[in-house]
């Protein structure tokens, strides 16, 4: 799965010596309907054309940690969900104000928990790839601030639609 990840990475970012007409980087919220969670996103783009963008991102859920205890037992639980996606944004409608993207890529997504009953520790992870495909719309606020949503549908063993909203900078 590291392996998956790593050359994601690479063929995202080898992209960003091809001459692009730009770069953006920004972050926002994210829902996650199967997790049914928000959480922080991380995402970024680089264009190597006018109408296509590698679009990597990263959301990370926010953690849940509970404490259970009754007659004879006690325990503490914590679960977290983080998903590292590579998709390709294809812009095909837009205007001064706004430009409309269908969206498509990869998806790995890790989730993690971890029981603690005092005398003994139980950890858990499990980590599953899959396929992103969504629709979304950047806003122009200004010359280097933009706006978006996106809302994509990932198809896994973590079948889930994510809702996302931020505002990216452009950089070039």
């Amino acid at each position: 799965m590291k392996k998956v990840i790593i050359l994601s990475m690479v063929v995202l970012f080898s992209m960003s010596y091809v001459k692009a007409q730009q770069i953006t980087l920004g972050g926002g919220l994210a829902y996650g309907t199967d997790v049914e969670k928000a959480g922080i996103t991380l995402n970024g783009q680089y264009f190597f054309s006018e109408k296509f963008a590698a679009a990597p991102s990263f959301i990370f859920y926010f953690p849940e940690k509970n404490t259970y205890s009754g007659p004879g037992y006690s325990y503490k639980a914590k679960a977290s969900v983080w998903e590292f996606n590579a998709d390709v944004n294809y812009y095909f409608y837009g205007n001064d104000k706004v430009k409309f993207f269908g969206e498509g890529g990869l998806n790995i997504t890790t989730a993690k928990a971890k029981v603690d009953n005092g005398n003994q520790t139980q950890k858990s992870s499990n980590t599953e790839a899959g396929i992103n495909l969504g629709v979304g719309a950047d806003f122009k606020a200004g010359e280097k601030i933009i706006p978006f949503v996106s809302m994509k549908y990932t198809v896994s063993d973590y079948d889930q639609l994510v809702i996302r909203g931020g505002i990216r900078f452009l950089l070039k």
